[in-house]
C-alpha cells in the first residue's frame, strides 16, 4: 500500500527505517495516549519490530505503515483487526509531536478511511481513543466517525468510535441531472435568491458528456448520493470545478472528506496544484486547508458579482 495525501506519503515500513523509528519512539508526544509500548530500547529492537510487523501484513494489506513528510519518517499508522469475528477493522496513527498542529493527523485518518472503503472494501471501520485525547476525537469526528461506547482494553478505558457508512466512487453517466440538482440545492445554502439560482443552472449543469470527459467523484452515505466534486482541465488551468454537499450534510465533516479525496485524486492525475472560484461564504473552509487567494473572478451569470479565485498547491 502506498497512499499520497496533500502533504504526506503513507508506505510500508522498511529495514532502513529502523534508526528513524527508534528516535521516533523516544518522543514523548509520539507515545502519549498509547496503550501498547512503542518505546524501543535500541535501534536493533526497532529493526526487529519492523521486521515482525512486515511479516504480519495480510493479503488485504492490513498492518502497520510509515507516515512520511518530504521523505522523513514522522509517524506510523495502521489498519488492523479490532474484532475478527465481527470483521471490525481499526485505524490508528501516531505522530512525532513536532508535526502536531499541521493537519497531518486528519490527512492520515481520512486517507486510511478512504483506502479502507474504496480499495480494501472494508465494512465497519472503527477507532479507539483515550477519553482525554480531545484533539484525536475532533479528528475522528471530522473524518466521519461517531462515538458509540466505552470499551476496556488492557485494563484501560477507551472510547470506541465507528465510521460513517459512506463511500466515494466515480459518477455514472446517468447521474448528471441528480448531481446538477444537488449542486443547485447546495449553492442555495448561501442565501441566493431563486431567480439567480435559475440563472446558474446552465453553467452548473453536469451532463453525460461532462462526466465522461472529466473526473467526477460522488460521495454516498448508505447508498444515497450526498455530495460530489469534479476535477477539470480548462484554459490551461487545473481546476476544482465542483465541490458540493446536499444541505442536510453540510457542517458534518463530509466537506473535508471530499476535499482531501480531491487532493489525492489530483496528485494521481499528475497535478501539483489546482484552482477554484468559490462563493465568499466558503472561503474560510478552503483557507483552513491551505488555499491561497490569487484574485477575483467575474461571475458568468451576474456581471456585478465577483467570486474568490483560490489556489491549492500539493
Amino acid at each position: 500500500m502506498k497512499l499520497m495525501t496533500k502533504n504526506l506519503v503513507i508506505s510500508p515500513l522498511i529495514s532502513e527505517d529502523a534508526e528513524s523509528f527508534y528516535y521516533l519512539t523516544q518522543n514523548q508526544g509520539f507515545r502519549r495516549f498509547q496503550i501498547s509500548n512503542y518505546k524501543m530500547p535500541s535501534i536493533s529492537a526497532a529493526q526487529n519490530w519492523i521486521e515482525e510487523k512486515s511479516k504480519e501484513l495480510t493479503p488485504r494489506k492490513l498492518g502497520f505503515y510509515g507516515i512520511r513528510k518530504d521523505g522523513h519518517l514522522i509517524g506510523i499508522c495502521a489498519h488492523k483487526f479490532f474484532d475478527v469475528k465481527k470483521n471490525e477493522i481499526e485505524i490508528m496513527y501516531r505522530l512525532h509531536s513536532d508535526f502536531w498542529g499541521h493537519g497531518y493527523g486528519s490527512e492520515t485518518a481520512t486517507a486510511l478511511m478512504n483506502f479502507g472503503k474504496e480499495e480494501l472494501k472494508l465494512g465497519k471501520i472503527v477507532a479507539t481513543v483515550d477519553p482525554n485525547n480531545i484533539h484525536s476525537k475532533k479528528i475522528l469526528k471530522q473524518a466521519g466517525f461517531h462515538f458509540e461506547k466505552l470499551v476496556t482494553i488492557e485494563e484501560q478505558v477507551e472510547e470506541f468510535w465507528v465510521s460513517a457508512d459512506y463511500k466515494i466512487r466515480l459518477a455514472n453517466d446517468a447521474e448528471g441531472p441528480l448531481l446538477t440538482d444537488l449542486a443547485l440545492r447546495s449553492k442555495s445554502h448561501w442565501d441566493y435568491d431563486q431567480e439567480y439560482l435559475k440563472q446558474c443552472r446552465p453553467a452548473m449543469t453536469v451532463n453525460e458528456q461532462y462526466i465522461n470527459d472529466w473526473t467526477v467523484m460522488v460521495l454516498e452515505d448508505k447508498a444515497k448520493i450526498i455530495g460530489f466534486y469534479a476535477l477539470k482541465f480548462v484554459s490551461g488551468e487545473n481546476r476544482l470545478d465542483h465541490l458540493w454537499l446536499d444541505l442536510p450534510y453540510i457542517g458534518k465533516g463530509y466537506g473535508r472528506i471530499l476535499l482531501e479525496h480531491s487532493f489525492v485524486k489530483a496528485k494521481e492525475l499528475g497535478w501539483n496544484s489546482y484552482r477554484l472560484a468559490t462563493d465568499k461564504g466558503a472561503i474560510t473552509f478552503y483557507e483552513k486547508f491551505g488555499a491561497k487567494k490569487i484574485g477575483l473572478v467575474q461571475s458568468r451569470i451576474r456581471p456585478d458579482l465577483y467570486l474568490e479565485h483560490l489556489e491549492f498547491t500539493f
